[in-house]
């Protein structure tokens, strides 16, 4: 009579289950998801997460040099976005993990949330807390990206485990498909950031300095009738610029200081004969801009004024010349040809603040135009930027504490 014999232990210890086999071979626990938040390979889904991330970074990098002339916590916030979004873009590319995605999602969220508030209504503060921004196409695309980084994330994280029997190649090919978005992107983005309309100034397009990502909208080439016709307006502006060479010049010929200097900004000298006018010549500017407050400061560009409530619809060839407005101001004439300005636009200043300083308070005041001609004081922000980044204060400082006060300049 035979006798049954157990298997050998070692026998034993090899009939493990398939699925634990295939796990320790894939280096994870037999209770981990096969493809799961944790992965530890980036697949197209994360690889189209870090393309977004690195595009809004992108943009808050290329920005936030600009906005520090306007508001210098503007700037470091900017770049402090910039490097989070960075940092969380490198560490999904390393490993994804749930923990990683949540903090995507939160600090895109908070980013888009924003920019939204600033758009819809205004933040509540900065130095200019009560008005409201216009959205412009890096605006736009750069949130774009951060709404759908949190999608992505949602997705990811609701997503099921994929089914068995996707082959390597195939696999590959769906890998590379999802991650195309991504690479679009970052494209798009560097596209935008080399074009000359995707550049902007600190203060943005109407002057305000809250979570701006861009001010020009992306615009098609200027056909060649328009280049020629702006390029001699702009000569023409030059030529008109260059009517005062000097601070001292602008006083001999009775133009009146408005306000203090401020970096970005510049000097400005008035001739209040033009502060009435409601149509574009080029011939008579409301101002002149100087780099500073001696004698010798030379004129670095003009500014054009419409008293119009409406948007101009005449103005420089083409597209580009960015009108804006600004919102709470007050002045008053003083003696020795000055303007006193109690407040800077755009702030906290009220009319009863502008009573009390014995000031003419504008509740909104017309459309104004900024045009860096003169030779040598060219905005890296363009020609019609509303800030000029080469303009500072004598010392370089491109910020002032009180911008009623102003500095010194060159």
């Amino acid at each position: 009579m035979s006798t049954l014999t157990p298997p050998a232990p070692d026998v034993v210890a090899t009939e493990e289950p398939a699925r634990h086999r295939t796990s320790q071979a894939l280096g994870r626990s037999s209770d981990e998801p096969a493809v799961a938040p944790g992965a530890r390979t980036a697949d197209g889904a994360t690889l189209l997460l870090c393309g977004l991330l690195v595009s809004g970074a992108a943009v808050h990098f290329a920005v936030a040099p600009q906005h520090v002339v306007a508001w210098r916590a503007q700037g470091i916030a900017f770049a402090a976005v910039a490097a989070v979004q960075g940092i969380l873009a490198v560490g999904l590319a390393v490993r994804r993990s749930r923990s990683r995605l949540v903090a995507v999602a939160v600090v895109q969220a908070a980013v888009a949330g924003v920019w939204a508030l600033s758009r819809a209504t205004a933040l509540p503060f900065g130095p200019r807390p009560r008005l409201r921004l216009p959205a412009t196409t890096v605006d736009v695309l750069a949130t774009a990206t951060e709404v759908l980084s949190v999608l992505v994330v949602v997705a990811l994280l609701l997503r099921r485990e994929p089914r068995p029997g996707r082959g390597p190649a195939r696999g590959l090919l769906r890998s590379t498909a999802a991650a195309l978005p991504g690479v679009a992107v970052v494209a798009l983005t560097a596209a935008v950031l080399v074009t000359p309309a995707g550049r902007h100034g600190a203060a943005g397009s109407t002057g305000g300095a809250a979570a701006v990502h861009g001010t020009a909208a992306l615009r098609a080439p200027l056909a060649l009738g328009t280049q020629r016709q702006l390029g001699q307006q702009l000569t023409a502006a030059r030529r008109v610029a260059l009517r005062y060479p000097t601070l001292a010049d602008a006083r001999r010929a009775g133009l009146l200081q408005a306000g203090p200097f401020n970096p970005g900004s510049a000097l400005h000298m008035v001739d209040i004969a033009q502060g009435g006018r409601t149509s574009f010549d080029i011939e008579r500017p409301l101002s002149w801009l100087y780099s500073g407050t001696s004698p010798t400061s030379p004129v670095v560009g003009v500014m054009y004024y419409l008293a119009q409530k409406r948007a101009p619809s005449g103005g420089f060839a083409g597209p580009l010349d960015e009108w804006h407005v600004h919102q709470g101001a007050c002045y008053r004439p003083e003696p020795g040809g000055k303007l006193f300005v109690p407040f800077s636009p755009d702030a906290d200043g009220t009319k009863a603040d502008c009573d009390r300083a014995r000031g003419t308070y504008l509740d909104r005041t017309g459309w104004m135009v900024h045009a860096w001609v003169v030779p040598g004081w060219d905005s890296p922000a363009g020609v019609f930027s509303h800030a000029n980044p080469n303009i500072v204060c004598a010392d370089g400082s491109t910020t002032v504490t009180d911008q009623s006060k102003g500095c010194r300049g060159t």
